[in-house]
Formats: structure tokens, C-alpha cells, sequence
């Protein structure tokens, strides 16, 4: 029997998980995009994307908070 060219994959097929404490990932949770398990939250690969951005927006915020403290404040609020 001739082999055919075409592949038959699993129905599930592997995929890279990421194990994070379920408090970096509630919007995730909500959508019941994780699988849960003692405290932990497994993050499949297509949903890492949110873990990036929700670091970055925290690190954008501390950022910016350190930048402004390091000007004067502005005239107006020393006038009154």
C-alpha cells in the first residue's frame, strides 16, 4: 500500500504551556482560557500574548510615575 502524502494529526495536538500564579492572569481566567490547578494557572502558547502586554503596561506605569517625580510640580498649583 502506497503511503499517502498527507499526515493525519491527533485530535489534541501538544502544545508549550506557561504555569504563572493565577493572580498575573485574571482576564484570562474570566474567559476560562486557562486550565487551574492548587493555586496555578497553565497558559497555553496562543494566550501568552496577554502576559506581555499586562507586564509592559505595569512597567509603562511605574515608569512614568518615576519620570514624573522627578519634576517640579506645576506653577499653577503653587500659585493657590
Amino acid at each position: 500500500m502506497p503511503s499517502s502524502p498527507f499526515r493525519v494529526l491527533p485530535k489534541y495536538v501538544l502544545t508549550l504551556v506557561l504555569q504563572v500564579r493565577w493572580t498575573r492572569v485574571p482576564d484570562l481566567i474570566e474567559k476560562r482560557r486557562v486550565f487551574m490547578k492548587g493555586g496555578w494557572a497553565y497558559v497555553p502558547g496562543k494566550e501568552q500574548s496577554s502576559i506581555i502586554f499586562r507586564e509592559f503596561d505595569v512597567q509603562l506605569e511605574q515608569a512614568m510615575e518615576v519620570r514624573l517625580s522627578l519634576y517640579p510640580p506645576p506653577l499653577a498649583s503653587l500659585i493657590t
